[in-house]
């Protein structure tokens, strides 16, 4: 019986120490989710976080929620009445499909990357101007301010902003053709 008395306390002695540990592990992951809300609640969000941690952080996800706009292909240069600033990291993303000669087959048909089986814009020498030359037919591009140098954005990209102004988008085409375009990009824009 001894041996029946020692092993049963034996036995007791390890589920005792299990339960020590399940409850430590327990109160662990419970003061880990406390201490989460009251960041929440104070407002420190991971992006702060990360940036006060790391102040090199290149780009965290606006505090805000991305601005949703359409870029009509038939328009040039729309101003999407944002504002921004030296300082400011821009992220744009761009989705859908859009035609740049509307009843022609579907090499005219691009994403916000422009029709990559085509030559660059403009094609021939006899075209006018692009409105960025030497960039793909369809291409989404912008400009900050009314005269600002164009630049290339596709179906995502990121930029640090150098220049103060309204942020214009537009579809890259020959610019008397801009009217035969059909469709629309949706953007989506961030800025940190």
């Amino acid at each position: 019986m001894n041996t029946n008395n020692e092993t049963g306390k034996s036995t007791g002695n390890i589920y005792k120490g299990l339960d020590e540990y399940w409850k430590k592990v327990i109160v662990s992951i419970l003061l880990i989710f406390i201490a989460i809300g009251i960041t929440y609640w104070m407002g420190f969000t991971p992006c702060k976080i990360a940036i006060s941690l790391n102040p090199q952080v290149e780009f965290c996800q606006s505090e805000t929620p991305p601005i949703i706009i359409s870029v009509r292909s038939d328009v040039a240069w729309q101003d999407t009445k944002i504002y921004v600033q030296p300082g400011q990291i821009l992220f744009i993303m761009a989705s859908g499909s859009i035609n740049t000669w509307d009843g022609h087959p579907i090499a005219y048909s691009p994403d916000p990357n422009g029709q990559a089986q085509n030559e660059p814009c403009p094609s021939t020498s006899n075209l006018p101007d692009c409105l960025i030359n030497g960039e793909l037919y369809g291409m989404l591009i912008g400009r900050i301010g009314e005269n600002g140098i164009p630049f290339r954005i596709g179906s995502e990209n990121r930029f640090s902003i150098t220049t103060s102004g309204n942020l214009y988008l537009a579809i890259n085409d020959d610019e008397p053709y801009i009217g035969d375009n059909s469709g629309e990009y949706n953007v989506s824009i961030s800025i940190k």
